[in-house]
């Protein structure tokens, strides 16, 4: 469901973001994706990989590595501890 709980503070394009800590990575991931109107795929196309790994990423099956990190927090105009919350979970 994506109306799960988030607090709102200034992302760098204007909008407002922050994620209560109860929110797991992955579905952070899925909430900025859901709410820039793209899929999984599309986001994969954007920052350089997979369907198949963004999916991963989503469901906690894999880890985002650095190189994803810094990508995806560029693509959605936030910093990476808003969608990693500080530390690798």
């Amino acid at each position: 469901m994506l109306s799960m709980s988030y607090n709102k503070t200034r992302r760098k394009d204007g909008e407002n973001m922050r994620f209560t800590k109860d929110i797991p990575v992955g579905k952070r991931i899925e909430i900025l994706r859901s709410l820039k109107g793209i899929s999984q795929k599309a986001l994969g196309s954007a920052i350089g990989t997979s369907q198949r790994r963004v999916s991963d990423w989503e469901t906690a099956k894999r880890y985002v590595s650095t190189k994803y990190r810094k990508r995806m927090s560029e693509y959605f105009g936030v910093t990476e501890d808003v969608i990693f919350g500080g530390k690798r979970e």
